[in-house]
């Protein structure tokens, strides 16, 4: 299959639509997005599993491994949705993982789904990584179950990995391949983004830095 991205428009990735846009993490954002980690939907099965880290330990556990990290917000209202980052890549074995977090509880949010179409395309066409992986516990599988077996390979499972909230859960390894990207995934963006954008896009919640 090609890899052949052919004509983008921009080769830094197109990073907004009219309903949501991607940022780079700032310091800025650190307090807001530490609050929303420690939210009472996330805190007990997101990174930090129940546990409260400062705000010094948050900002290093937000920086550490990381390659690219986004805020993605909702152009409409301005809020944080979430954030996607590519961490710990293996720049000689070609992959990476990826931490994608959407804030909020657990219904899907169409707007989040378009900004992880947008950090997928960036990763995948900034950098040559042959797959991504994505690590998840099993209570968070369902999110993933439409796009397992065509976007998503499960590559391996680890039983009772983990302890979250009063009982231990298994840990699925995921993985989005290159060429599955491709078949899959990239047109899906191409529907997203439509005409290829040119000049600024909209400007997102601004943080001080």
């Amino acid at each position: 299959m090609s890899r052949d991205y052919g004509p983008s428009g921009s080769t830094y990735g197109h990073l907004f639509t009219d309903r949501v846009l991607l940022r780079p993490i700032t310091p800025g954002d650190l307090p807001a997005l530490r609050q929303l980690e420690l939210s009472d939907h996330l805190a007990p099965t997101w990174r930090y599993a129940g546990a409260t880290p400062s705000p010094a330990e948050h900002e290093h556990f937000t920086w550490a491994g990381q390659l690219a990290g986004f805020v993605v917000i909702d152009v409409a209202s301005q809020d944080y949705l979430g954030i996607c980052s590519c961490i710990n890549p293996d720049h000689i074995n070609r992959f990476a993982y990826l931490a994608l977090c959407r804030f909020g509880g657990m219904e899907r949010s169409p707007v989040y789904l378009q900004g992880a179409l947008l950090f997928l395309n960036y990763v995948f066409q900034n950098w040559d990584f042959e797959k991504l992986y994505v690590e998840t516990p099993g209570h968070a599988l369902a999110q993933f179950s439409s796009s397992v077996g065509r976007l998503f390979v499960e590559e391996g499972v680890l039983r009772d990995h983990l302890y979250r909230v009063g009982g231990r859960v298994d840990l699925h390894i995921l993985a989005i391949y290159r060429d599955q990207w491709l078949q899959y995934g990239r047109p899906l963006y191409e529907a997203l983004i439509g005409t290829p954008h040119h000049g600024d896009g909209p400007v997102g919640k601004m943080a001080e830095v």
